[in-house]
């Protein structure tokens, strides 16, 4: 088990609330990742063997937008149909965990110092699968449409009445209630499952405390370079109250180290 540095952001394209709108200028910011993996190999001597390794990494991904982009971020395009104000601001966006799973194998050897003490690297070539990965859009109400000097009692009837008093009565809260509110929307951004080759390299130190057990400190090297899709909602809705994705894709140099410490078992 151990934990790994990577990429500092991953390759976004921009977001726009409509075609030569507003952008959002998000970056997701990728922090320390926990590792989990199992590792095995067979020795024909005491310096080289053969072997394999299956490893889990979760990737902690934060979004990051500016606070004036976020105020002006048209989530709900009524600024596009004419309304004065948003009904809907943006709050930010949930960070989560993009999963990551590899299978590598190779070559390992090892150099005895004497009984106790050895180091090791390794060779390995495998697959990466990066998991599907969503980030949620938060929102919350906008306080200026019930401000009359910002907003008349016409324009807050033609552009916002009908979707407050239906949050408020599907609830059956309050004005302050619903200013209170977080509507949290799925979907906002999508990356897609995919797969990559992958190379890894690393270095270990053991100390053999029994016959058949020793504790090892390593540092691996690992690097692929996965074509992410990512799926964008650049609007919160069309004219038919649908929301349109745009997609693209672009390859993503991941180098990663990792730092650990593992129990391993002699045979």
């Amino acid at each position: 088990m151990g934990i790994a540095s990577g990429p500092s952001a991953l390759r976004t394209a921009e977001i726009y609330d409509s075609e030569g709108g507003s952008p959002l200028g998000m970056r997701l910011k990728v922090g320390t990742a926990t590792v989990v993996s199992v590792e095995g190999a067979y020795f024909f001597n005491a310096f080289i063997g053969a072997g394999g390794r299956l490893k889990v990494a979760t990737l902690p991904v934060i979004a990051d937008i500016p606070a004036e982009n976020m105020r002006n971020f048209d989530m709900d395009s009524d600024l596009k149909e004419g309304a004065p104000v948003n009904l809907f601001l943006l709050d930010g966006l949930e960070s989560d965990h993009l999963g990551m799973f590899d299978v590598d194998l190779g070559l390992y050897f090892s150099y005895p110092f004497s009984r106790h003490f050895q180091i090791g690297s390794k060779l390995l070539v495998g697959r990466r699968i990066n998991a599907n990965f969503k980030l949620n859009s938060i929102c919350r109400i906008n306080p200026q449409i019930f401000d009359r000097g910002i907003v008349s009692e016409e324009v807050y009837n033609q552009f916002y009445k009908e979707d407050i008093d239906y949050y408020m009565n599907q609830d059956g809260i309050s004005r302050d209630e619903l200013l209170n509110s977080s509507f949290v929307d799925d979907d906002f951004l999508n990356i897609r499952k995919s797969a990559t080759y992958k190379v890894g390299t690393g270095v270990s130190f053991t100390y053999r405390y029994k016959e058949d057990a020793a504790l090892r400190l390593y540092c691996d090297y690992d690097f692929a370079s996965p074509r992410l899709t990512y799926d964008l909602k650049n609007s919160w809705t069309d004219e038919e109250g649908n929301r349109n994705a745009h997609s693209y894709t672009k390859r993503t140099p991941m180098h990663n180290l990792t730092f650990g410490a593992s129990i391993a078992f002699m045979f």
